[in-house]
């Protein structure tokens, strides 16, 4: 009996257990600019934080999530904006973990991920690193009507799929100093799974302690 009820203490164990860390920095880096990039919270609701105050720059922040995730872009704030303002955000797939370094010999661009005003773009321009890539145009520079606006409450992609990741900012000129913000909320699993997870568990465990008997 009293192995029996380690069984059962271990299944629950495991049912209640803290996830994995959802999300794991690989690393972040800007081509050119002066800008900071920051990050905060826990693994499970991660907040990512471009802060630049001169232009040209293009900057990124690549990451790997452990489970499916909802991006939120959750903020923008410009110094001033005029009728030539513009600036943009990509999100790229990768085949894998990716560090600082702008070189993508570490983990090469899936494919990179459009919004549905994805007709609201600006192409990247040399001497950046990652040239040619369609940038989306944040609200609010250019009085671009049809750029993506922040919203805390509804992803701006849902349900992406466990993997690795860039988020990548881009600004050509002006505004010369701005600040965007994104979230990276992991989806927990469904209570369905969790319990078929605890279900295995416990048919391990009481393997265990009949073999043990």
């Amino acid at each position: 009996m009293r192995n029996l009820l380690a069984a059962v203490a271990a299944s629950a164990a495991l049912l209640f257990a803290p996830s994995a860390e959802a999300v794991t920095v690989d690393g972040s880096d800007s081509a050119q600019g002066t800008i900071n990039i920051s990050d905060s919270g826990p693994a499970s609701d991660h907040s990512v934080v471009f802060d630049w105050s001169s232009t040209p720059v293009e900057a990124w922040y690549n990451f790997t999530s452990a489970t499916a995730f909802d991006l939120f872009f959750t903020a923008y704030e410009a110094s001033s904006l005029g009728s030539n303002d513009r600036s943009a955000v990509y999100v790229q797939e990768l085949t894998g973990p990716a560090g600082d370094s702008g070189d993508q010999s570490a983990a090469t661009v899936v494919s990179t991920l459009t919004t549905a005003n994805a007709g609201a773009t600006i192409t990247t321009n040399s001497p950046l690193v990652f040239s040619g890539v369609q940038a989306t145009i944040i609200t609010g520079a250019g009085g671009q009507a049809a750029a993506i606006k922040p919203d805390a409450a509804t992803p701006l992609f849902a349900d992406l799929a466990a993997g690795s990741y860039r988020i990548g900012i881009f600004d050509n000129l002006t505004p010369q100093s701005a600040q965007a913000s994104f979230r990276i909320s992991a989806i927990p699993l469904p209570p369905a799974a969790l319990g078929l997870l605890a279900a295995f568990g416990l048919a391990a465990a009481v393997r265990r302690v009949g073999r043990a008997a």
